[in-house]
């Protein structure tokens, strides 16, 4: 039988995947947007290029990248200290029925980085659906879109083949993903990109009928024993 020992150092599993390296690309005069994707190198037999593919493992598959548990995530989303319509304030501390009322062992901690919250600065939302309505590209919107294309290309090739003798049911996929059209995508209901401003260091993605398909994976908590280290390592392994 195995027996936690919560004596034992907290550790994350990190660095480069074997065989592929993690590349970055940005927009057309956008260097401050840095969509990553993963590189591929096939065997030399094959005569093939590497092949690229998109990439959500984060920074844990950085060579640079040493993990702080009790620091969190470096920020992703820069932009956001300079978005028009949020303004920053001082959160509150972390209250027993956050944790579910747990003492002892059972409490985790709170994690003692300081971050500064974003809220909006009045009464209009700050979400990706209300800017999408009224007109504006965010900087969310350009990002998944120019991740949405990486590879696209080679991936059309051939699935045209295979389009031609199937049936859409209604969807209406581009051959290149314009911000334009995410935000069009976002307003009309038909596709959502998860970004709350007060988790920077997501990378954005989006999620629709009319783009790459999305996996869920599924964290839970262990009903035995965890700790916070624990639920890392079973999400670096999912992502």
């Amino acid at each position: 039988m195995n027996i936690h020992d919560k004596r034992m150092p907290a550790s994350v599993t990190t660095g480069p995947i074997g065989k592929s390296r993690k590349v970055y690309s940005s927009p057309k005069e956008r260097d401050d947007i840095r969509v990553p994707y993963r590189e591929i190198a096939l065997d030399a037999s094959s005569g093939e290029p590497p092949l690229r593919v998109y990439d959500s493992s984060g920074p844990y598959t950085c060579a640079s990248f040493t993990p702080d548990l009790s620091a969190g995530l470096p920020s992703a989303r820069p932009w956001l200290a300079t978005r028009a319509g949020l303004e920053t304030y001082q959160g509150r501390g972390v209250k027993p029925e956050d944790n579910g009322f747990a003492e002892g062992e059972r409490l985790v901690p709170p994690c003692p980085a300081a971050r500064r919250l974003y809220r909006a600065a009045g009464a209009q939302p700050v979400t990706q659906l209300e800017f999408a309505r009224a007109g504006i590209v965010t900087e969310e919107m350009i990002y998944v879109a120019h991740r949405e294309n990486l590879c696209r290309e080679r991936a059309l090739d051939v699935a045209k083949e295979r389009l031609a003798d199937g049936e859409s049911f209604g969807a209406a996929l581009p051959e290149f993903v314009t911000p334009e059209f995410v935000r069009e995508e976002i307003a009309r209901g038909r596709a959502i990109i998860p970004a709350n401003v007060n988790h920077p260091e997501l990378e954005p993605v989006i999620i629709g009928r009319n783009f790459l398909v999305k996996v869920n994976a599924n964290i839970g908590n262990s009903a035995v024993t965890s700790s916070v280290a624990d639920e890392v390592e079973k999400m670096v392994w999912a992502i």
